[in-house]
């Protein structure tokens, strides 16, 4: 008797799980939950054939004058020189700031904090000036060496930063066509970069496939 009592109470679960799961799927609980997990995608950066295509606007350099320059004194924090030339923060790097002098040239100012304090007078950063680089054909970009592998192209309508990826296979030429390596690649430098995609990103990182350097 009791055997048949527990028969009966197991083929009563039975049914009752049953229609549990019946109506879990009449309810789509398992379809969602699948769903879910498949909306799951891992982001990878787009590649891009041009910088036009990868790029976002960059907005502008600050602009200053020679004679805003001749009024900075040495001794000044690099922030404090910033305030005074009207000149916000880079909204891509925290460690340095390019101005534009007389809309010709570009002065790079360079730290590891903006509290740091520059040893050097206005007149002194007036020196450094670089003249801002034409701009290049397709599938090209000019500009000054700011950083290890980055480069700003005032005059590029696309973008106003680039981050080079230099590898084994990248041919670095002096302009007149001497050999060079990525040692000479340094800041201050004008080049020439040719490359044969980008990443989309903010500033586009491009794959060099040559960079010439101008003496």
């Amino acid at each position: 008797m009791n055997r048949i009592k527990i028969l009966l109470l197991l083929s009563m679960l039975c049914l009752t799980l049953s229609g549990c799961d019946d109506s879990l799927r009449s309810s789509g609980a398992f379809e969602n939950s699948y769903t879910a997990s498949e909306s799951v995608q891992s982001v990878t950066p787009s590649i891009s054939g041009s910088i036009s295509d990868a790029a976002e606007p960059s907005g502008q350099l600050p602009s200053v004058s020679p004679e805003q320059m001749e009024c900075i004194p040495a001794g000044q924090t690099y922030r404090k020189i910033m305030e005074q030339l009207d000149a916000k923060e880079n909204r891509y790097f925290t460690n340095l700031q390019v101005l534009l002098l007389d809309q010709q040239k570009i002065i790079v100012l360079k730290y590891d904090d903006a509290d740091e304090i520059c040893l050097l007078s206005g007149k002194e950063l007036l020196e450094s000036a670089v003249l801002v680089p034409d701009t290049a054909g397709a599938d090209a970009i000019r500009g000054v060496v700011i950083d290890d592998n980055i480069i700003c192209c005032p005059n590029s309508p696309d973008s106003l930063y680039a981050i080079l990826d230099i590898s084994s296979q990248t041919d670095i030429v002096f302009q007149d066509g001497q050999p060079a390596s990525r040692q000479d690649i340094k800041l201050g430098r004008s080049v020439c970069v040719t490359y044969d995609y980008t990443l989309a990103s903010d500033p586009p990182r491009i794959s060099c496939t040559s960079i010439s350097i101008e003496r």
